[in-house]
């Protein structure tokens, strides 16, 4: 007996057929188009019919070289990076260790909303509809911007006139103006 495992049948190649030898063909022929670095020893005696310039420099950094920051900017630097590190520490241990029960109860209701958000969607598409929202809303509403402000104009004056006759009709709570 052979202490060789046994070998695994391997399974008969069978020959390209048409269709797949096209698709190969395609597939190959995107292979030259693949790009090439400039300052690669190969592409440099193509560099003339690369670019359109018949003077072609390599290597031209595109970005300006910036200067280091002095003294007095890095001092203004870490001035605003403390005191937004300062705002922000003051700001969470104001939520966290109840300074504020309403502001507290509000931040735990986030929290409470955003185990489903998460349920539903993990963070990067979040991310990414954020990142959407941002740069679409703004130019949404520049095109719609008479619309927008028609239609929010009047959910505003239907809540203000609900929440009039809200508190007109609790007998303790009186209608305070806005």
């Amino acid at each position: 007996p052979c202490p060789c495992p046994p070998v695994p049948c391997v399974p008969r190649q069978e020959p390209l057929s048409a269709e797949q030898r096209q698709r190969w063909a395609r597939y190959l022929s995107l292979c030259p188009c693949v790009p090439v670095p400039v300052h690669d020893p190969v592409a440099v005696p193509l560099t003339p019919w690369l670019s359109p310039d018949p003077v072609a420099v390599p290597c031209v950094p595109c970005v300006p070289r910036q200067e280091p920051l002095s003294a007095e900017q890095r001092q203004r630097w870490a001035r605003y990076l403390a005191r937004h590190a300062v705002t922000a520490a003051h700001t969470l241990t104001r939520l966290f260790l109840v300074h504020s029960v309403p502001e507290s109860l509000k931040f735990a209701f986030l929290f409470y909303l955003l185990t489903y958000v998460g349920a539903a969607c993990n963070g990067l598409t979040l991310l990414a509809a954020g990142v959407v929202c941002a740069f679409t809303f703004p130019v949404l509403y520049r095109r719609h911007q008479a619309q927008i402000d028609q239609y929010t104009g009047l959910a505003r004056s239907h809540l203000s006139h609900l929440r009039a006759r809200l508190l007109a009709k609790l007998p303790s709570a009186k209608a305070t103006p806005q």
